[in-house]
């Protein structure tokens, strides 16, 4: 029974360990983004329809991703400051616990 219990927790903290956010560290920075994310997507349908072509699936990457507990690139990270947000592409940047796939 406890060499069972070793392998449950072993393979929790290793689960726990690839999670690139503790969602409690970083649960105001995570709502900041998404915020960001979706003002920029608004603003530029009345602006312009083809930057909306990328801002919208660079958004909802970045939502299932966060979601999930997985990693953002640093090239995603990146582009979604050049493309989308300054601000949500910076929040990304200073992420913290943020653990490169």
């Amino acid at each position: 029974m406890d060499n069972q219990t070793t392998e449950n927790q072993v393979v929790e903290e290793q689960v726990v360990g690839t999670s690139y956010v503790d969602q409690e560290e970083n649960k105001g920075l995570i709502t900041a983004i998404k915020i960001f994310m979706i003002i920029s997507c608004v603003a530029s349908v009345s602006a312009y329809c083809i930057p909306l072509i990328w801002m919208l699936p660079m958004t909802i990457i970045a939502f299932k991703k966060f979601k999930e507990g997985k990693p953002l690139g640093t090239a995603f990270k990146v582009l979604t400051l050049l493309f989308v947000n300054i601000i949500a592409g910076v929040c990304m940047l200073c992420l913290k616990g943020d653990k490169e796939a």
